[in-house]
């Protein structure tokens, strides 16, 4: 379970992968243990090392899960993802449920013994099989739930994001920045609007061909994106125009962060202009004040 569980883990978040090494090893030293060990008794093989990489690996897993849900609570468009979210949770407390128990079976393995009351009473195979069928029930939802967000990700990506720049559509876009204003709408942070467009962009487009017109526009999404962070909602609602809704941050410091890496990218078409983006600034519902 704690195999599978990392696998979908991984799957689910964009980040290197445990290294290569770790069950090739763990499988080398439990057949070293075993090969030493008494076959009559099989107590180290058998259980002392099995002990220690169950807990391993349900720690493992464990700690990807838990970096795959808050991976996916940051994610500005959550459409159709609570059961996956919900589904993560589930496996995550799954896996450190029994991360501990493992961890507990070990601890007194070692210090009481197979044989000792404390061992048989709250590690012994009867307990063992209660939570195991437990986490099991848990585990089988969760991998179900997560298999299908899985192979339906790719979908809802093509519903979700402009398919030139990355960023969200217009739709999304709209549905993620009223999802923060309903969140003001409760007391919390205010939110700050940015709507942004690329002067002369059909300069740059006569000028230098739409291939160049496509990479000015990808550059721009990707600068603006970075410089806002993953809690920000980007999306492009058309053509040049794009637009920015961040939560509990002030407009001049919205205006400074987009500022910053975007002004190395105005350039000089043919006719001599300065092309650069236009901003508007809207905060607390209404128009803060525009620039160019």
């Amino acid at each position: 379970m704690g195999g599978s569980e990392r696998v979908v883990g991984d799957a689910l978040h964009a980040r290197p992968r445990a290294p290569s090494w770790v069950l090739p090893v763990v499988s080398v030293v439990t057949l070293v243990t075993a090969l030493i060990d008494s076959p009559g008794t099989n107590v180290w093989a058998g259980n002392g090392t099995l002990f220690t990489v169950m807990s391993g690996c349900f720690a493992l897993a464990s700690w990807d899960l838990w970096a795959t849900w808050r991976h996916r609570r940051l994610v500005p468009d959550r459409r159709d993802q609570q059961e996956a979210l919900v589904a993560l949770m589930v496996a995550a407390l799954g896996s450190t449920l029994l991360g501990a128990f493992y961890v507990v079976r070990l601890a007194l393995f070692v210090v009481a013994g197979a044989d000792s009351w404390a061992f048989t009473t709250f590690a012994g195979s009867g307990t063992t099989t209660i939570v195991l069928l437990v986490v099991l029930v848990a585990v089988t939802f969760s991998v179900s739930a997560l298999g299908y967000d899985y192979r339906t990700q790719e979908l809802r990506r093509r519903a979700t994001q402009d398919d030139l720049t990355g960023i969200l559509g217009r739709t999304a876009w709209i549905d993620g920045a009223r999802r923060l204003l309903e969140k003001r709408a409760h007391g919390l942070d205010d939110v700050v609007v940015v709507v942004a467009d690329i002067d002369h962009f059909k300069v740059i487009n006569d000028s230098h061909g739409h291939a160049t017109g496509d990479a000015v526009l990808t550059t721009f999404a990707d600068a603006a994106r970075d410089a806002m962070g993953r809690g920000a909602v980007v999306g492009r609602m058309g053509g040049e125009e794009f637009a920015v809704a961040v939560a509990g941050e002030s407009p001049a410091v919205v205006a400074a962060r987009l500022e910053k890496p975007c002004r190395p990218l105005c350039v000089a078409p043919a006719d001599g202009r300065t092309t650069g983006h236009d901003r508007e600034l809207w905060s607390r519902g209404g128009p803060r004040g525009g620039f160019s």
